[in-house]
């Protein structure tokens, strides 16, 4: 699949490298419904609102984060890499684990 944003290159790995990519603190629309919020813990544990799969590889490819901290099972959700802690905090709503894990049992954010 081509770059939806440039149009040179493969998206094959989820646009990880992409040389177009969003500007800093831009939200990723969502199919005409408004932006995904994005949530941090101390944990390092990252999810999105509206909560899905294809909302959370949107938000990690905004955020320039590789699929490889990506976690499925019965609560999907992005790992924060070490590196990025303080970066990314500042691109999320920062909440206790337990708000992350309302979220991903299908609960709204506060």
């Amino acid at each position: 699949m081509i770059c939806g944003r440039c149009g040179q290159h493969s998206e094959a790995d989820g646009g990880i490298g992409c040389c177009c990519p969003r500007p800093l603190g831009a939200k990723v629309p969502m199919h005409g419904r408004g932006a995904l919020r994005y949530f941090s813990d101390s944990m390092r544990h990252l999810v999105c609102w509206p909560y899905s799969i294809e909302n959370l590889h949107a938000m990690a490819l905004d955020l320039r984060i590789h699929r490889c901290w990506f976690h499925l099972g019965h609560y999907a959700h992005y790992d924060i890499p070490k590196r990025r802690v303080a970066e990314i905090a500042q691109r999320t709503e920062v909440v206790s684990p337990r708000v992350i894990l309302a979220i991903v049992k299908g609960g709204a954010p506060p």
